[in-house]
């Protein structure tokens, strides 16, 4: 973009790069879990298909077993995107 205001515009521009705060990580599996079983709560689509008797707690995307979190290899495609008006 800054090559073409100079190229098509003559404006001279300066780029400044937006770099998110180190508090935005990957997030464990656990806390993926946690997160999809609340949104489970209220939105009947990141429930799990198949409830289980065994103790497991599951969701579209993830699943706990004892200790243990994972995440479903058969899950569906999520599409996370934030609209930006800068």
């Amino acid at each position: 973009m800054k090559e073409d205001l100079m190229q098509n515009w003559n404006v001279r521009a300066s780029v400044f790069y937006d770099c998110a705060p180190d508090i935005f990580h990957p997030i464990s599996e656990e806390e993926k879990h946690k997160f999809f079983m609340r949104l489970s709560e209220d939105y009947g689509q990141f429930r799990a298909i198949l409830s289980n008797s065994n103790g497991e707690e599951a969701t579209r995307f993830t699943k706990k077993e004892g200790d243990k979190y994972e995440v479903l290899n058969n899950r569906p495609a999520l599409i996370v995107s934030g609209t930006s008006w800068t």
